[in-house]
């Protein structure tokens, strides 16, 4: 379930964009003047800072995967959009919710909401079938949004329970 803070960030975002089908979490950091830097070393998967006018999306170069990356920068652009208090220092970024992997709420609604960005439960809920979903559909869902087919097999799952 989505909180209500995480909602309306998700709002701001679509009405921004004129509710597109797939969000670019790349040209929201340009909209946003964010700079996204991925060429460092650092030692967790992201970092958000917004400091003196400076806005930065720090990307540790040891994560290569594409559609990891793009999870990390929405994620981080939860924190901007809903938490924009300074730094965020985000090791376990996951899109699975938990909060037996993620303790703070505000990483918890930052996943939320890049999970939610990504690949809208309401659109999604449209493309299941009334059968049970197989590895072709996942799959076929997971390249319409460009994302993973762990984020799509996950959000299938939350959308069949929601």
């Amino acid at each position: 379930m989505l909180t209500r803070k995480c909602t309306q960030a998700l709002a701001f975002v679509n009405e921004i964009l004129n509710h597109p089908e797939k969000i670019n979490p790349y040209e929201l950091c340009e909209m946003f003047g964010i700079e996204v830097i991925s060429d460092k070393p650092i030692h967790q998967d992201g970092y958000l800072v917004c400091c003196d006018g400076m806005k930065l999306i720090f990307i540790s170069a040891r994560i290569t995967n594409p559609h990891r990356r793009k999870f990390i920068i929405a994620h981080e652009l939860g924190h901007f959009l809903m938490h924009r208090d300074g730094l965020f220092c985000c090791s376990n970024i996951t899109d699975y919710g938990s909060t037996i992997v993620n303790s703070s709420v505000q990483e918890n609604e930052a996943n939320s909401f890049a999970s939610e960005l990504l690949l809208p439960i309401v659109e999604l809920k449209g493309m299941l079938p009334c059968e049970p979903v197989n590895f072709s559909i996942i799959t076929g869902i997971a390249d319409r949004f460009d994302v993973s087919v762990t984020h799509a097999a996950m959000q299938a799952v939350r959308s069949s329970n929601a």
